[in-house]
């Protein structure tokens, strides 16, 4: 039976390059290494900012608006934390 790695050389699209035909040198090290360090640099960069908890607490009255806005909200979400949720709350006119 073929193994996973005989199964994705056989997918490859180009051929490798004959032994023969390499050459190794210090600059392509190099490349290959800074390469590997940015990527890796990269990675973890956006994997800080993707999990990263941004809380935000603004209120904002509008003076100009009629008195009497009343809001009622009911909302249950078993298994969220109460720290993890927030609302927006938008009037018609598009204004927070």
């Amino acid at each position: 039976p073929m193994g996973l790695s005989d199964r994705l050389r056989k997918l490859d699209a180009h051929s490798s390059v004959q032994n023969d035909f390499r050459v190794y040198t210090v600059q392509g090290a190099l490349v290959s290494v800074l390469t590997v360090i940015s990527i890796v640099y990269l990675i973890y960069t956006e994997l800080l900012f993707n999990f990263q908890t941004t809380l935000l607490e603004r209120v904002h009255v509008n003076a100009t608006t009629p008195a009497g806005l009343e809001l009622e909200f009911d909302v249950t979400l078993p298994g969220v934390s109460c720290a993890l949720l927030s609302i927006d709350a938008n009037d018609p006119t598009g204004q927070r």
